[in-house]
């Protein structure tokens, strides 16, 4: 939906300021979205199950760009090793990075996903577009909580493991920033 300054809905945008996205299994329960400066909306949205999630781009009448994967939606995920979205953030080059839950193996795993502005995965981030991060830093599961990009163009990535806190930095090309906290920072236990 989109609003007015009075709070009624926009009738320009999409049918009668609505528009609604076809999941093509199940409702999508994770759903983020960005607003770029140009007016068009980034959303990435995931059912919170092991499936893929789809991160789509829609003109600001609601409409699918076509510059974006030809304006059909960019399914992420390896197999099953990135699901359930939990942050977007908008680079200033136009890349769109996607934080969220990771496998490797059978291993949780913090994780990010960097499009270049026509959707297409960055070959030049982390492995094929994809960096997994070990949050707990003893092999042990990590999960993906936040996502803060910096001026600069690293990215904050928070997350939890072992019931604490986490925060690792990512340079622009995916990998870990080791001048951060020797390349993790651990917050004091949250529960217990």
């Amino acid at each position: 939906a989109k609003f007015r300054a009075d709070l009624s809905l926009d009738p320009a945008f999409g049918s009668g300021g609505l528009v609604v996205i076809p999941e093509p299994v199940n409702p999508a329960y994770y759903v983020f979205i960005k607003c770029q400066a140009d007016g068009r909306l980034v959303v990435a949205d995931g059912d919170g199950t092991m499936s893929p999630m789809d991160v789509r781009r829609l003109m600001p009448s609601g409409n699918a760009d076509p510059s974006f994967n030809g304006g059909a939606p960019v399914v992420l995920g390896p197999g099953n090793a990135f699901y359930i979205p939990k942050r977007l953030a908008l680079g200033c080059d136009g890349r769109v990075f996607v934080a969220a839950q990771g496998l490797q193996g059978a291993t949780s795993r913090m994780a990010v996903a960097a499009l270049r502005y026509d959707g297409s995965l960055d070959p030049a981030f982390g492995s094929g577009g994809y960096a997994f991060v070990d949050g707990s830093g003893s092999g042990t599961d990590s999960y993906t909580d936040d996502l803060a990009l910096q001026a600069d163009g690293k990215l904050i990535l928070g997350g939890n493991a072992n019931y604490s806190g986490r925060l690792v930095r990512l340079n622009a090309d995916g990998s870990v920033d080791a001048s951060l906290g020797g390349g993790l920072v651990v917050m004091p236990t949250i529960w217990g």
